[in-house]
């Protein structure tokens, strides 16, 4: 009877130590799988062999991230390109998503022209598109999303052509059912070569609330109205006496087709921007070159999980119902209205910091600006001396002056010409943007990777240093020092003394 007492604490305790090992393998699963990247799995990495699988899978599409270990944008877009990574891999089977690191496949970032990081490459086959949007996951989830699909889309009705308008911002619609006809090839040719950056749809029914008749045109996500290309006028034939003699018949419409297209291109280059975009280094320069006034919100938010502070995020919300209504009526062809939390960018346009955000920026082609709340505003030394208490009150009194009736008043000024603006884009000012650009650079690579920048840039500062002191101030023994003191008479007795000493030694061989 004694031995199933003395088995059962044996049984119980094995189970026990069988559970306890069990929950354990469990919590170490549940940390692993919380503390890994989302979407990090999904991310193949490459290296030098990339070529040869592109290759050897023809059917197969590639997004490839090429970045170096030590770049600090690169590693803030890491969990961004995973979750972009999980999102593909549910959606396009044909679509692999990988990274090469540079500093190990140095070949392979030649190969394909990789001269920055990061830098997002979309291959198929022998075509190579380079992706230069932003760097957030839904930019680089459209532009996946538009290279595996069709270059023109199809609608079947008006309901499909809103919720179009609505997910990707930005349309551009063809109506035209002619395919002969000029606009509709050249809307063909302008979605082959802008399929990466923009959507292109085709519909041939009537939707009276978006756009009036056949044409093209561009249909903008909080716009209640269509933007219609207007073709150029035709060109008047030349009168006999300037007429000259031509070998082609085709010349006139060559010229003819050669303005059209341009004209379509330069109209696509002014009118294609988002109501309220975000502005960043990738779009700032097309932005500007439109020539229109650019009115940007300057946001602040969390670096890490890139998120707007609370102020921030209301700012936003106010400025967005600023930019719709400005957008909405007449007084908005010459403005364009965008935000951005790129404080590197914007200080490399205005070279100096900016101290409060959230602030308004006003910038002109040439890089003048006007900003809003200024760096030498009371706000300013109020802003710095603040305890967490009275963090609510600063933010109120900002949101104040930021409040949508002072900015339009600022916009006012602007179009009038009385606002007063800094900066340029001089000689001066472009290198000392060159030479703030380079230190931000190092800033941020040191920030990334200390140790590797310390050794890679002060080990060979080091030995410059070291090579200038000694050709420069090191005074080492000279031979003029020897002689300091040496009369000529001393040194013709001791010449005598070392001859006679010689003459003595040869006596004594003889």
């Amino acid at each position: 009877m004694s031995s199933p007492l003395i088995r059962k604490p044996l049984q119980l305790s094995t189970i026990a130590n069988k559970a306890l090992i069990i929950v354990i393998v469990a919590l170490c699963w549940c940390i692993i799988a919380i503390t890994s990247p989302v979407g990090a799995v999904k991310v193949l990495d490459l290296n030098e062999n990339l070529p040869d699988l592109i290759e050897k899978h023809p059917e197969k599409n590639w997004l490839v991230k090429f970045y170096a270990p030590w770049c600090h944008h690169c590693q803030q877009l890491e969990p961004t390109y995973n979750n972009v990574a999980e999102r593909i891999y549910h959606k396009h089977d044909n679509l692999i998503v990988g990274r090469v690191d540079c500093t190990k496949a140095g070949r392979v970032c030649e190969h394909f022209g990789v001269d920055s990081f990061p830098t997002i490459v979309f291959i198929t086959g022998n075509t190579r598109i380079t992706y230069r949007g932003g760097r957030s996951e839904e930019s680089i989830v459209a532009f996946a999303n538009r290279l595996q699909g069709p270059t023109v889309n199809e609608v079947g009705g008006c309901q499909q052509l809103n919720e179009a308008i609505n997910t990707h911002g930005l349309i551009i619609l063809s109506t035209i059912p002619d395919e002969n006809n000029a606009i509709r090839k050249e809307f063909q040719s302008l979605a082959l070569a802008y399929k990466s950056t923009h959507w292109f749809y085709q519909y041939l029914g009537n939707c009276s609330n978006l756009f009036q008749g056949e044409g093209l045109y561009l249909l903008k996500r909080h716009l209640n109205k269509s933007i219609k290309f207007e073709p150029p006028p035709p060109t008047p034939p030349p009168s006999p006496a300037e007429s000259l003699p031509v070998d082609n018949d085709n010349t006139a419409e060559i010229d003819t087709a050669i303005d059209l297209k341009s004209t379509i291109v330069e109209w696509l280059a002014r009118e294609s921007f988002p109501v309220y975009g975000q502005i960043s280094f990738r779009n700032i320069e097309r932005v500007l070159a439109t020539g229109k006034l650019l009115v940007v919100s300057i946001l602040d938010e969390y670096k890490p999980a890139r998120r707007f502070t609370k102020t921030s995020r209301e700012f936003f919300k106010r400025f967005e119902l600023l930019a719709r209504d400005y957008a909405n009526s007449n007084d908005d062809d010459e403005i364009i209205f965008g935000w951005s939390s790129d404080l590197e960018l914007l200080e490399y346009i205005t070279i100096s910091p900016i101290n409060l955000t959230p602030n308004v920026i006003i910038l002109k082609s040439d890089f003048r600006y006007h900003l809003m709340l200024s760096n030498d505003s009371d706000l300013v030394e109020e802003a710095s001396r603040r305890s967490d208490k009275d963090v609510d009150k600063i933010d109120e009194k900002l949101l104040e002056k930021l409040h949508a009736s002072n900015i339009r008043l600022v916009i006012d000024d602007a179009k009038a010409g009385r606002l007063n603006y800094n900066g340029g884009n001089t000689y001066l000012h472009a290198v000392w943007r060159y030479v703030m650009g380079n230190i931000n650079k190092f800033s941020n690579m040191y920030r990334a990777n200390p140790l590797l920048v310390s050794v890679i840039f002060g080990f060979p500062s080091l030995i410059i240093i070291f090579v200038i002191y000694t050709t420069c101030f090191y005074q080492g023994r000279d031979a003029d020092d020897d002689d300091e003191g040496y009369s000529e008479d001393e040194f013709e007795d001791d010449y005598e003394n070392r001859r006679l000493i010689v003459d003595g030694n040869h006596l004594k061989r003889d």
